[in-house]
């Protein structure tokens, strides 16, 4: 059977097994990405009464907030900010391979031995390679590791798009089975795959076996986009393409078996990630780097209202240690850095990028187009309401069809220039360099 991997969700699990090995007197900081927003978003105060404490804390000048300079790319700020970080640079990883870098070094935080992984699952398989110490001595060559993620590809009139938001029904019992009926595919072209959750599994290369040369990209730009653009390039492009055809006429099969239908049908793969990446990544989590995506899904979903749900977690921190409150506050573009003023040097050595402060100055025709595009989200919303359809449009005042709709103080009224230059629209708001 296949092995599963139980531990916190995306992104949490080292941070958390790391902190008792760190030093009680040093603190965390957070990376949070999905926190900042597009700025038609925030038009018409819509945080006008949000985080009392952090408003507070930056009138009084013991809260400060910078914009982090990074390099272009394809993949979200946050993960741009991994990969540019000193200590992971060094490595060249592609656009798209930070995913997988994180999944790979949160299982080898748990205790995972990644060469037994892989024996247990070629034995189950008929594989029978070599015995676990050769198969471990094969995984320390630093041979790259892959996320594959269970995704819903959806056929529109003219295009067809990839939707993550099924993910939230596949459960673990449900994961071992897609994960059960797609390992005898992988195993034939070398690979073997691990459950290290429901939603996110882990291939690696069998003994003897070459990896993948794809690059891929990362599955929260894909957006509305066609999948055929998105879809991993490199020489073994067309033997992924044809394994995730294989994979879905497996699903399809399987869900004959099923009692209901099997809320995703593809794969989305990130990577590559080779073990020394993962190793540079314990060893900033083990400084103090804590990854939270608490606020990524409601980002990428479009769901404003679980957004602004997560949001008082950050006055709950501020209030737990003010005196070494530090996150990281990432988007699309940006990655604006929240910090208690007078960090220790410990603190400030874990964000070495150049920064400067966000000023009001810093909107400028970004402040008139929020405006206009507030009204127009909420003549939009209006319709949708008339119609009693929600999907698909940021709300602020609730959730997409199926969802709470419970109204948020603020969040309908006009908006007016002085609002737009309100200090926390300033530092959620993700704008292009």
């Amino acid at each position: 059977m296949t092995q599963t991997f139980r531990h916190a969700p995306y992104l949490r699990i080292a941070a958390v097994n790391t902190t008792s090995s760190r030093n009680p007197s040093e603190r965390p900081t957070r990376l949070l990405p999905g926190a900042l927003l597009p700025a038609p978003w925030l038009a018409g105060g819509l945080l006008q009464d949000a985080l009392p404490g952090v408003r507070a804390a930056l009138a009084r000048g013991t809260l400060q907030m910078q914009t982090l300079t990074l390099s272009p790319g394809t993949d979200w700020a946050h993960d741009r900010w991994l990969r540019q970080h000193p200590a992971l640079a060094p490595l060249q990883l592609p656009d798209g391979a930070m995913a997988a870098v994180q999944a790979l070094a949160g299982a080898q935080s748990a205790g995972v031995a990644a060469g037994r992984q892989m024996h247990d699952t070629a034995l189950e398989h008929g594989h029978a390679g070599n015995p676990p110490a050769a198969a471990e001595a094969s995984a320390s060559h630093e041979a790259p590791c892959w996320l594959i993620q269970p995704v819903t590809f959806r056929l529109t009139t003219d295009a067809l798009l990839v939707d993550t938001r099924p993910q939230a029904l596949v459960d673990e019992p449900l994961a071992r089975r897609l994960v059960e009926a797609m390992s005898p595919l992988l195993a034939e072209r070398g690979h073997a795959v691990t459950l290290l959750d429901a939603t996110r599994w882990l291939v690696t290369p069998l003994p003897g076996a070459g990896s993948w040369q794809l690059q891929c990209t990362p599955l929260e730009t894909a957006g509305e986009q066609h999948v055929d653009a998105l879809m991993p390039e490199g020489p073994d492009d067309r033997r992924f393409r044809q394994l995730l055809n294989e994979i879905q006429m497996t699903w399809h099969q399987l869900n004959l078996h099923e009692a209901h239908d099997l809320p995703v049908n593809g794969v989305w793969l990130n990577g590559p990630a080779r073990p020394e990446a993962a190793r540079a990544l314990q060893g900033l989590l083990a400084q103090g780097l804590q990854p939270d995506t608490r606020f990524l899904a409601p980002r990428v979903q479009q769901d404003l209202g679980a957004w602004l749900d997560a949001l008082p977690v950050l006055d709950d921190w501020l209030a737990t240690d003010p005196a070494h409150f530090s996150c990281l506050l990432a988007g699309t573009q940006e990655v604006h850095w929240l910090h208690a003023t007078g960090l220790p040097a410990a603190m400030t050595s874990m964000v070495p990028f150049p920064a400067r402060a966000i000023t009001p100055a810093d909107t400028g025709a970004a402040s008139r187009q929020a405006t206009a595009g507030g009204l127009l989200s909420r003549l939009v919303r209006w319709l949708m309401d008339r119609r009693g359809d929600h999907r698909g449009t940021p709300s602020a005042t609730g959730r997409p069809a199926g969802g709470a709709t419970t109204g948020r103080k603020g969040a309908e009224n006009p908006a007016t220039p002085g609002r737009d230059h309100d200090a926390l629209s300033l530092l959620f708001r993700d704008e292009a360099p």
